[in-house]
């Protein structure tokens, strides 16, 4: 069975091609902030405001949970999504500080939408199919990730600001329609309604440290979160000084990273399946790798190139992720682990982003990105060496490893 066998059920199709749409607008809304902060102030202060501002409302939700909050339908919140775009069109085309108030409200929409949507697609997926249903959420939602940097910045060099509002808006409606009638959009399904509430932050904790990979594997991604900001920040001034690109040639660095991870799931993710543990650790550093390549390429080519290779291994960090998620914890407490793994990625890049701030107010954009991406070698190579020995015959961690949490009495180890 194919890896993108989904797209032969309609359903599945109506889903992935929500999913897609999804990711189109928020990547474009996240290239229409940024530049439009960048271009109003100059300033890698609000730059980075912009970013904490979009990125805050996660830490919450991570807490909370994403069913927390007015709406429990994934549909629902993104058509009020829309109205933001629309008020956005009156209020925070020509300031700064609007922009960001902005930003906060859509951020904290996005940030329930997504943990949810994996979560519908991991309850409605076959057990066995959980991979590939992984590697096909992973293919559309790379593929938003790829257009949307690409639309944008085209959008952004030849076209008045309103209109890219108004697409960003058309598409977030689009989703919702697509998805409304599957009927399995809740954030919280009715059946499952009883065991999600009654969970917490600390239930969700003890689910992570009962599970040796997703304690090395959340910690590695959060101390990567932490180091990311610094590509987030960096390609825009190399874009605009160093490669002499402008607004389309930070647009294509974007969308060429996103085109590398489309590959990757389509190429190397499938000859990859049976080893997914070890290549989560292994893509960590093929990223970081790209990282310091990108910090040392004098000419926006040389950029393209580098960008085309560094990110293929990216697909496996969350197919592997999603995978043991799916396989080893309960339905019911799923949407809670997936809004944690933001909440991780979201805190830790938002400290990242005050110390990738106060870094380039001291030293070069080069030299921020290239020790970020060693700093990322490093920390993936040492994931990797600690999860070899956690799987060697003897040790201590082995004998838990593959539970499903919580255990039921008749459940048996998956074997890995």
């Amino acid at each position: 069975m194919g890896t993108f066998w989904f797209w032969k059920d309609p359903s599945q199709r109506r889903l992935l091609g929500a999913v897609g749409l999804y990711y189109l607008a928020e990547n474009m809304w996240q290239v229409l902030l940024l530049w439009r902060i960048l271009t109003l102030t100059h300033s890698a202060l609000w730059m980075g405001a912009a970013v904490a501002a979009y990125t805050i409302a996660t830490l919450a939700v991570g807490i909370a949970g994403p069913h927390w909050g007015g709406g429990q339908r994934i549909s629902t919140l993104a058509v009020a999504q829309a109205f933001l775009m629309a008020a956005g069109l009156g209020f925070a085309l020509h300031s700064a500080l609007s922009l960001i108030i902005l930003a906060v409200a859509n951020g904290w929409l996005a940030a329930r939408i997504v943990p949810s949507l994996q979560a519908f697609l991991m309850r409605s997926s076959p057990v066995a199919e959980l991979s590939r249903a992984s590697a096909a959420y992973e293919f559309t939602s790379r593929t938003g990730m790829l257009l949307g940097p690409l639309i944008a910045g085209a959008a952004l060099a030849a076209l008045p600001l309103v209109w890219l509002f108004a697409a960003i808006m058309g598409l977030f409606i689009t989703a919702a329609f697509l998805i409304y009638p599957l009927g399995g959009d809740q954030l919280v399904e009715p059946h499952l309604a009883e065991a999600t509430h009654a969970s917490g932050f600390a239930d969700t904790l003890r689910i992570v440290r009962a599970d040796p990979f997703l304690t090395l594997a959340l910690t590695i991604r959060g101390l990567n979160n932490f180091l990311w900001p610094a590509f987030t920040l960096a390609i825009p001034f190399l874009a605009l000084h160093t490669w002499h690109a402008g607004a389309f040639g930070y647009g294509t660095i974007r969308s060429v990273w996103g085109f590398s991870t489309v590959l990757g799931t389509v190429w190397l993710v499938p000859r990859l399946t049976r080893h997914l543990h070890r290549f989560y650790f292994l893509s960590w550093a093929l990223t970081g790798m790209g990282f310091l390549a990108l910090a040392l390429s004098a000419h926006f080519t040389e950029a393209v190139i580098v960008a085309l290779v560094g990110a293929l291994g990216s697909p496996v960090v969350h197919i592997a992720l999603d995978t043991h998620i799916g396989r080893h914890v309960d339905a019911a407490l799923q949407g809670r682990l997936f809004a944690l793994q933001q909440f991780i990625m979201s805190a830790l890049a938002l400290v990242g982003l005050g110390a990738t701030t106060l870094a380039l107010s001291i030293t070069s954009p080069q030299r921020v990105l290239a020790a970020s991406g060693s700093v990322m070698v490093i920390a993936a190579l040492t994931g990797l060496a600690l999860w070899s020995r956690q799987r060697e015959p003897g040790s201590k961690s082995a004998p838990g490893f593959g539970k499903r949490w919580p255990p039921a009495k008749s459940q048996k180890p998956v074997d890995h």
